[in-house]
Parts: structure tokens; C-alpha cells; sequence
């Protein structure tokens, strides 16, 4: 289940690791523009979009934020490379799809990956394109998901929750 992140000690430990974690594996360059590789500036916009997250014994292995755009947000999230493969994964993702668009009429997705637009067309995100070195000087790719794309395509992952909540939503 997500946890929504409210700043505290406890867990602004835990961004604090997760920044680390990125920091030193590499990923946060492929996450993150270069203008939030300072720990500084991670923080600082961490505590300003809405965070959630999954964390096991070694820290943050989901996470997913949101930043508002006009009526909708920009839907980013990461998850630790051990888990990217599980059907935990999967949930929490689909978990963090639900959550945003409980809240906004239409998710965002930018990103410089291949095979993460590949997987988020499997969740209902539809494709619009490439936009030209808008991500640190290359290209990324722009994708949208809304509720009519979305529930009617992860019917499908019902038996991954044991709350029917995502089952009741389907029904919108």
C-alpha cells in the first residue's frame, strides 16, 4: 500500500537515502534532469509535489510524484532496479496511476526511456511523440493517461489487489 510522504525526520531520511541510492547508481541522471542532481534542489522538490511511495527494509523501492500542470499533473515514478520486474512493482504502479488520477483528470508522462513508454502503453498511456531535446539536451517522449484509458485497460491486473477499490473505480 502507498504511503504518502509528509516531511518529517523519518522520512526525509528515507528521500534523503533514495537520493544517495540514485545518486551513486547512476539512475538519478537517467530519472532526473541534471538541474536536480544536487541534494539541495532533490529535496526542495520533493517537498513541494505530492510524493508516494513503498519502502521495505533498504528504503524506498517504489516511488511516484506528481507535479500539477494546468488541470491535470506530470506523473513520474521510480522503482528500485531488484523490484522492477515483480508483480509488487506492477501493483504499486498501477496503485500510483489510481492515486494521481483520483485527483487529476489527466496524468503526464515525459521521459527519455524506450521501455518505460512501452510499458506505460500497457497501462492506457497514450502516446503523442518525441519532443527535441527537452531532457538535458535530448529528447524525450510525451505521453497522457485519463480515467477512460486507464481503468478499462488494467481490468485486467484485478487480481493483483486484495481491496476492491480499483475494482469499484473500474466501474466509473
Amino acid at each position: 500500500m502507498l504511503t504518502i510522504y509528509e516531511p518529517g525526520i523519518n522520512s526525509d531520511l528515507l528521500v534523503l537515502s533514495w537520493w544517495h541510492h540514485m545518486a551513486t547508481s547512476g539512475a538519478l541522471e537517467q530519472t532526473f534532469s541534471a538541474s536536480m542532481a544536487p541534494c539541495s534542489a532533490f529535496m526542495s522538490e520533493m517537498r513541494r509535489c505530492a510524493l508516494v511511495y513503498e519502502a521495505d527494509v533498504e528504503g524506498f523501492w517504489f516511488t511516484a510524484w506528481y507535479d500539477v500542470a494546468l488541470a491535470g499533473a506530470y506523473h513520474h515514478a521510480w522503482i528500485r532496479a531488484d523490484r522492477r520486474a515483480s508483480k509488487s512493482a506492477l501493483r504499486a504502479m498501477i496503485e500510483s496511476l489510481h492515486f494521481g488520477l483520483e485527483r487529476w483528470p489527466v496524468l503526464i508522462s515525459v521521459t527519455k526511456q524506450p521501455k518505460v513508454v512501452e510499458q506505460i502503453n500497457r497501462l492506457g498511456f497514450v502516446t503523442l511523440g518525441d519532443i527535441p531535446s527537452i531532457f538535458d539536451g535530448e529528447a524525450a517522449t510525451l505521453s497522457w493517461l485519463d480515467s477512460e484509458h486507464f481503468y478499462p485497460t488494467v481490468a485486467k491486473y484485478g487480481r493483483l489487489f486484495d481491496s476492491p477499490s480499483l475494482e469499484a473505480a473500474n466501474g466509473r
